[in-house]
């Protein structure tokens, strides 16, 4: 197994254990918070909140599983293009007023 795959397999196993037991441990120890967790969803909802949550991580997974990453270059919109959007619009709101 390549390096990175294990490293990745690490991470993963590791964090996500670390997730769930952030969800249990709270639940386990402190069962008063409970209800109130679940922001007045009522309990015959709540039976459909985990199956739903279980389907749409499975499918993000394999919509994701073979996707390609796309190294782009040059500049960005969201790093260069906003400031010079503000620049004109400041320069245009000097030459109204």
């Amino acid at each position: 197994m390549h390096r990175q795959r294990l490293a990745m397999l690490i991470i993963i196993l590791v964090g996500g254990t670390a997730v769930m037991v952030s969800y249990i441990y709270p639940i386990m120890t402190q069962p008063q918070y409970v209800e109130p967790a679940w922001g007045g969803v009522t309990p015959d909802i709540r039976r459909f909140y985990a199956p739903s949550m279980l389907l749409a991580s499975a499918g993000l997974d394999r919509l994701l599983h073979h996707a390609e990453v796309m190294v782009m270059t040059g500049t960005s919109f969201r790093a260069d293009g906003g400031l010079q959007l503000e620049q004109k619009l400041l320069i245009a709101q000097q030459a109204v007023s």
